[in-house]
């Protein structure tokens, strides 16, 4: 195939195109690869998986102000999200809302809370009930001091806390769920 053509990426097969990008998952790639093209990017809202790691935004200046801003474009591009995964820094205020918008069709839930929750308790955590599809929760570093108003969440095989600070009425509250 000649890329140098009048066609460039944008000639690609769109079945080539999504067994390309089905099978990213970091949030680097995906941002790169949407900006390669048009029909590149109009594959995004087919993305099942977004992985942000935990040096995501190291190098951006905005620091977790950026990150909340590309984390949230991202998971409101990708409609039939399945799979998120946050490791990088962001604000626990912003959670509710990405849940929200991927509350139909999110199963997996992964994420990093001891940078995004310090000092505000896990009050924003139950915005969890958000999200009742969930059959895969983990949480890391988190600091739990109450029972989580998560409602029950039917779906639910996993259920990790690692690394996690847990009052006795917090985790049975938990595992009820």
């Amino acid at each position: 195939m000649d890329c140098g053509g009048d066609g460039g990426m944008d000639a690609l097969p769109d079945g080539v195109v999504q067994a390309i990008l089905s099978r990213l998952s970091s949030a680097r790639d995906v941002a790169a690869c949407a900006g390669v093209s048009r029909s590149w990017r109009d594959c995004v809202p087919f993305l099942p998986f977004l992985y942000f790691p935990r040096s995501a935004f190291d190098a951006a200046r905005g620091g977790v102000a950026c990150a909340d801003d590309a984390i949230g474009r991202m998971v409101h591009a990708a409609a039939r999200l399945e799979e998120l995964v946050i490791y990088c820094p962001f604000s626990a205020a912003r959670l509710p809302r990405w849940l929200a918008a991927r509350s139909a069709s999110l199963r997996v839930l992964e994420l990093r809370v001891d940078s995004a929750w310090s000092g505000s308790g896990s009050g924003h955590l139950d915005c969890v009930a958000a999200a009742p599809n969930l059959e895969e929760l983990r949480l890391w570093g988190l600091t739990m001091t109450r029972e989580p108003a998560w409602g029950r969440l039917d779906r639910l095989r996993v259920l990790e806390i690692v690394g996690a600070s847990l009052a006795d009425l917090a985790v049975s509250g938990a595992v009820d769920a």
